[in-house]
């Protein structure tokens, strides 16, 4: 049984837990390792089974139980129970600033911005060092149009965290909606650089060098890309295309197009995934919606909304809601 580090038992209390708070610790840390292995409906059958339990209805611990049972639900797209645990942990705890930030970001995630970024301010209020948040806030400013404001934000959050992959993405993203390619290059740069393993990275890199008139260079960042999420079906398509029809005949390669191209039309379940009619494609448009569930015509638009991890992992001493990576939103902004 691995008794959270934010318990105060005295050295002989282990003596006196009883049986229904030795089950709870027990389903606790289980639902958490599940949790961290990204196996989320696994996790929220645990969490269900703690709070059942749980011995005491009005305790921190139990406020962090529903948070993280809301993470849970979270990552797993279930959005709006997501934000009843949280609310469920607020009303535990008040002050539970953790879960506000949760809140805040499953608002923005069911398109409540407005909502979410009130929450978001009100805890930079309390806790105006609180990264997260913060990081949190810019993307609600991000998806609300408000760029000067967002790029604000993020640079804020890089004065405390200067290698925060997720956040420099983040701050690439704005700087490109605004027009400023060549300052969201530098940040994309940086995000790959801080984190090789980031796709999406890679991705936006690809994307803006294309809108450069580099293909050679936005051919090797997708080619990057591609190694580390292989089955990326709109970067397969976009890929197989460029390498198939580019004007510049040093930049082309039939092999690689048709190997490419025939792997995005496995992925697709033998649909054409897409269908791009001349040359050169419409200009990519600079979004922050999430990847649509089926394929659009025309190029997708750039960057897709990868961003870090912004459900905050309260039962964890440092977060990792800063780094890159897709929870439920497959967003650079989540919670734990």
């Amino acid at each position: 049984m691995n008794i959270p580090e934010f318990v105060n038992i005295p050295p002989d209390g282990l003596l006196s837990i009883d049986a229904p708070a030795a089950a709870f610790y027990d389903l606790y840390d289980r639902a958490l390792q599940l949790g961290e292995k990204g196996q989320y409906e696994a996790a929220i059958a645990e969490w269900k089974k703690a709070l059942e339990i749980s011995p005491d209805d009005t305790s921190a611990l139990v406020s962090k139980a529903h948070s993280s049972f809301g993470v849970a639900l979270a990552r797993a797209g279930r959005v709006d129970e997501a934000m009843a645990q949280f609310r469920k942990a607020i009303e535990i705890k008040p002050n539970n600033v953790q879960a506000h930030n949760n809140l805040g970001a499953a608002l923005v995630q069911a398109g409540k911005l407005d909502e979410g970024i009130v929450q978001l301010r009100e805890v930079l209020e309390v806790s105006p060092d609180y990264a997260e948040a913060r990081n949190n806030l810019g993307d609600a400013l991000l998806r609300k149009g408000t760029l000067d404001e967002a790029i604000a934000q993020f640079r804020k959050v890089l004065e405390v965290n200067p290698e925060s992959a997720g956040v420099h993405f983040n701050l690439g993203r704005a700087l490109a909606r605004k027009g400023r390619l060549d300052e969201a290059i530098e940040h994309f740069e940086k995000a790959a650089g801080a984190d090789p393993g980031f796709a999406a990275a890679q991705y936006v890199l690809g994307d803006s060098f294309y809108l450069r008139g580099n293909i050679p260079e936005a051919l090797a960042h997708w080619r990057k890309g591609l190694q580390l999420e292989p089955d990326d079906l709109p970067v397969l398509n976009q890929t197989a295309w460029v390498l198939a029809t580019c004007p510049q005949a040093s930049a082309r390669n039939g092999a690689e197009a048709v190997g490419l191209a025939e792997r995005a039309l496995q992925l697709s379940g033998g649909r054409e995934p897409r269908s791009w009619t001349r040359w050169p494609p419409p200009t990519p448009k600079w979004a922050v919606t999430p990847r649509p569930s089926k394929p659009r015509a025309g190029p997708r638009p750039l960057p897709r909304n990868r961003t870090s991890d912004r459900w905050q992992n309260d039962w964890r001493p440092e977060s990792r809601s800063m780094k890159p990576g897709f929870p439920f939103m497959r967003l650079a902004s989540v919670v734990s």
